[in-house]
């Protein structure tokens, strides 16, 4: 009776979809770079109910990768043909019978994911000789765009063209450029001078055993002339940290396509004009940036230390090796103006309905002398400003507005460091300060510093206050002297404290 049940249960299971005890649950999956060899055990025989057929599918989506092993009843398989260093999805679909397998009925299905080990890497791209000299040479790469795994070692080969058999090779880790981040960069030493070589690079990636194929050069050691360097800029910094003196700070990144080895640049200023306040070493300043040790950088900073204001010069940057110049980058640096420097700003110290006051400023002691122009417009937008007509060009390049009365007050030098105060007042009849209008007051200061001028301009706009009205009933001639002049006496009191001050 007991195998007679037994007989009854598989035959009963015979036609229905396999059960757990008999599905390959302990899968062994072995990859390698390119198959995967995978197995299972049968299910025990008390465990077994019926025929078992299996359809095996290894898959990338990504990759758009399937490869399918149909009607299997093995349970062990090799598979090739898959793509190294990649994830792999691993389906069995189990079932009693291939009708089965077909219309997917009474099915089982169970998955799993593995990756293939690394491969061979592929050779390596863009190989070229980006600087040669009489006894090194540079070479940079990029990598394989699939290299089959995680690269970690490249192998250079270098070989005398006279001498095939004194080929000789090197293996070391892979390293990114120092100038160009995103490329790949070898450097070859103790090479002999004016001889041919070939230079053999491959790559090897990790967990192989074995170099991809290489890519070769080739190459004569012989010194070259190098290339100019690339984007120079300057910038005139540090002005407020010195009485008479800038700093200059030069911009330039290494050349692409340095052709030779570098191992300087020269710096050269000159100054555009002779000026006899300067000595010879401020006309012309020869100053090099030395590269030890082929310490190359993606892009130079150099200061120029204590250049005076207002000098204008021209900038001249080349590379250099012991045997070859490159031509010059040549390029203008118009240094900073003092007065841009120095607070010149007038200051206002009253205003009347008639009259208007400022202090000039104190002369710099660093300036020879400075020139002030004072110019008056008004804000009447029914007269228009010809600048043509204007004569002084300084005044007609700085108006406040291209209407309204204008005119120049005054023209003062100042030669000394003593106070001095301007009243603004009037020309004529038609020129003059009026109560309650408002003014665009404009001074144009030309400072003379060692021989040269230079201007800056300041603005004041301001209202002036109405005209006082006299009292209609005087009660005591002597009392109203007294109060009148009361105002006039605690306008004056201020502003000669202020000139004073």
């Amino acid at each position: 009776m007991k195998h007679a049940n037994k007989f009854n249960i598989k035959h009963m299971y015979s036609n229905l979809e396999p059960i757990l005890e008999e599905l390959p649950f302990k899968m062994r999956i072995e990859p390698l770079d390119t198959s995967v060899n995978i197995s299972w055990d049968s299910p025990n025989c008390e465990l077994h109910y019926g025929n078992l057929i299996y359809n095996i599918i290894v898959s990338n989506d990504e990759l758009k990768f399937k490869k399918i092993l149909e009607y299997e009843t093995s349970n062990s398989h090799l598979i090739h043909g898959l793509k190294s260093y990649t994830k792999h999805n691993l389906t069995v679909v189990t079932a009693r019978n291939a009708m089965n397998l077909n219309n997917g009925r009474h099915t089982q299905t169970l998955t799993y994911e593995f990756s293939t080990f690394p491969g061979v890497a592929p050779a390596v791209r863009n190989l070229e000789l980006y600087a040669m000299g009489s006894n090194t040479a540079s070479l940079r790469y990029d990598l394989p765009l699939a290299s089959e795994g995680i690269p970690v070692e490249v192998e250079l080969t270098k070989c005398n063209v006279l001498s095939r058999a004194k080929c000789k090779s090197t293996i070391s880790k892979i390293t990114n450029c120092t100038i160009w981040p995103t490329k790949l960069c070898l450097d070859v030493d103790y090479l002999m001078p004016n001889q041919n070589f070939t230079f053999k690079v491959s790559i090897k990636n990790a967990n192989t055993n074995r170099f991809g194929k290489a890519t070769e050069i080739l190459a004569e050691t012989v010194d070259r002339v190098p290339a100019m360097p690339e984007n120079v800029t300057h910038q005139v910094i540090d002005c407020h940290e010195s009485n008479d003196y800038c700093n200059l700070n030069i911009i330039w990144r290494h050349p692409h396509y340095p052709n030779g080895t570098i191992e300087g640049f020269n710096i050269i200023l000159n100054s555009t004009y002779f000026v006899t306040e300067y000595s010879e070493e401020l006309q012309t300043i020869h100053e090099v940036y030395k590269i030890v040790d082929g310490a190359y950088l993606p892009e130079y900073n150099y200061k120029i230390k204590y250049l005076p204001y207002s000098q204008e010069y021209n900038l001249y940057i080349q590379s250099m090796n012991s045997k070859y110049r490159s031509d010059f980058v040549i390029t203008t640096v118009k240094k900073e103006e003092l007065g841009d420097h120095i607070d010149q700003s007038p200051k206002l110290l009253g205003k009347g309905d008639k009259a208007i006051m400022f202090k000039l400023p104190h002369l710099d002691k660093r300036l020879d002398s400075y020139t002030v122009t004072v110019a008056v417009q008004d804000f009447n937008e029914s007269i228009p400003v010809y600048v043509d007509s204007i004569k002084n060009e300084k005044l007609a390049d700085n108006l406040c507005h291209p209407y309204g009365l204008t005119w120049i007050s005054q023209v003062l030098k100042v030669k000394d460091n003593e106070t001095k105060t301007i009243s603004i007042t009037g020309l004529d009849e038609k020129r003059l300060i009026k109560p309650d209008t408002r003014y665009c007051i404009i001074f144009i200061i030309t400072n003379k510093y060692r021989g040269q001028e230079h201007d800056v301009v300041y603005y004041e706009k301001l209202i002036t206050p109405r005209s006082a009205i006299p009292p209609t009933t005087p009660t005591n001639t002597g009392s109203f002297n007294h109060l009148y002049m009361l105002p006039f006496i605690l306008l004056i009191v201020p502003i000669g404290f202020l000139i004073y001050w």
